[in-house]
């Protein structure tokens, strides 16, 4: 249905076996990930999930205009996913509206800024460059908005490459300005969380429940609100705030005639808040206790604790292989992926980045059990617990133990077993520093999504070149 819609939207027939047939399935593939994305409560950003999304959205925007179309056509396509297959996802239909408004304002906007991006890339690809610089590569994503992976796939689409260590160092610059305008408003930020702005309801001690349950009724203890943004503290609080690596959780909050999505979550003082954007009719008049209903959004948090536990797991595996000199040096745990950065003095060969991928992947299959323990830390440290250099540890500690293989101080969410993580990709190692190295990596979906693309892309490349992908090497010898 998809493909049907893609062909009655674009005005041609789609040919399976033609190159344009690429373009058909991009927009059917892409459609799907859009519309689940969207009903999950993710939303195109700059960064993190929010700018995986954006590099989904635009890259079928572009196998559209490659199709010839010029008018937003993707939420058509949109349109007929949640159709067809609403009955079964309920959260296509209940979010139905929002899906579609988001990918026409997000299609719209690429479309105005497309056509000076292709014929940019025209004229950089043109005579006979092997590599498009840096600088212009984000020109290209400044001006036009094409994510880097998008313009690095359409110069090797036509034999070159592009500088991506040149891109990287222009996105710091950048990057580095805009550090330098926040902390020019640093005093209003902080005025926004003093404690003096809240409307305290009821004393209480707040409890973070996140580790036993997601779905909590609970009261407000305090709460702001301006326009359509609001900010609550929960006396149960089911949320887990950034820390350690590990990204927030996101949900919402419900009252008896409004909701809250849950965006943001800040220390207000010595208790956490969540704050977000309000729908519904927020009281004119607060009864208390004012009690709610507080869920964090399961999926996400599914994919967050996946990608926790596989980073234990790596860091296990990369000592193992590398030697006990190697320890963390940072992490980011966010639901699409997981890096880490640790101390390692050069390049790993392939052979070690094979073994360290097949190491953490033994231990997922071998479903050891992952448990949570409190112990004093120095009872902990004896017992050979690792502790994160630099850190300022309680009395008490949180263990996170995965017998045999890894023991960790965190305060982190995981799974409850390493089966549960189904299946880990190492994607990237890079230098970040000196004697520093970043691993990337996927789990889960996002692991198998990985290898999905890369198994089109071979079936792309053997159809081009009249054979099959166990082929490929051969035929490419005689070529």
């Amino acid at each position: 249905p998809l493909l049907d819609r893609a062909a009655e939207l674009i005005g041609k027939d789609y040919d399976p076996d033609a190159l344009e047939g690429l373009s058909f399935r991009v927009l059917a593939d892409h459609a799907r990930a859009v519309a689940f994305l969207l009903a999950d409560g993710v939303f195109p950003t700059s960064e993190g999930r929010g700018y995986v999304l954006r590099r989904i959205l635009r890259r079928a925007v572009r196998h559209a205009w490659l199709l010839g179309t010029r008018e937003p056509i993707l939420v058509g396509v949109v349109e007929a996913l949640i159709d067809t297959m609403g009955d079964v996802y309920p959260e296509l239909v209940s979010e139905r509206e929002h899906v579609l408004r988001t990918t026409r304002s997000e299609e719209e906007r690429f479309l105005t800024t497309i056509e000076g991006g292709m014929a940019r890339f025209g004229e950089l690809v043109s005579g006979d460059k092997e590599t498009i610089p840096g600088e212009e590569v984000f020109k290209l994503y400044d001006t036009f908005g094409f994510p880097a992976d998008l313009t690095e796939l359409m110069a090797v689409e036509h034999g070159c490459s592009i500088d991506m260590e040149g891109f990287e160092a222009a996105l710091d610059e950048q990057r580095a300005r805009s550090r330098a305008d926040r902390a020019a408003t640093q005093a209003e930020v902080e005025g926004v969380t003093r404690e003096e702005d809240w409307v305290e309801l009821i004393e209480g001690e707040q409890v973070f429940v996140g580790y036993d349950t997601l779905t909590t009724a609970t009261d407000v203890l305090a709460y702001r609100t301006e326009d359509e943004w609001a900010g609550l503290v929960l006396r149960e609080n089911p949320f887990y705030m950034e820390s350690g690596g590990q990204i927030s959780d996101v949900g919402k909050v419900k009252g008896d005639t409004w909701s809250l999505t849950v965006q943001d979550i800040t220390k207000i003082g010595s208790q956490t808040a969540v704050s977000g954007l309000l729908s519904g009719s927020w009281p004119k008049e607060i009864t208390v206790p004012l009690q709610v209903e507080a869920t964090v959004n399961l999926a996400v948090r599914n994919d967050v604790i996946r990608n926790h536990t596989a980073t234990h797991l790596l860091h296990a595996a990369l000592r193992s292989i590398l030697g006990t000199h190697v320890v963390q040096r940072g992490s980011l745990v966010a639901p699409d992926r997981l890096r880490f950065d640790f101390a390692h003095g050069a390049p790993l060969t392939d052979k070690e980045r094979a073994a360290a991928e097949a190491h953490v992947n033994e231990e997922i299959w071998s479903s050891h059990a992952v448990e949570i323990e409190y112990r004093s830390y120095k009872e902990a440290i004896d017992a050979g617990a690792m502790a994160l250099f630099g850190e300022k540890y309680a009395e008490e500690v949180r263990v996170v133990n995965i017998p045999g293989v890894s023991m960790e101080l965190c305060g982190g969410t995981h799974v409850k077993s390493t089966g549960d993580i189904g299946l880990f990709r190492l994607v990237s190692e890079t230098g970040v520093a000196a004697g520093v190295r970043r691993i990337e990596a996927l789990t889960g979906r996002s692991a198998y999504g990985h290898m999905a693309a890369k198994e089109a892309v071979l079936q792309q490349t053997a159809a081009v070149l009249k054979t099959v992908p166990d082929n490929l090497s051969q035929r490419a010898e005689q070529l």
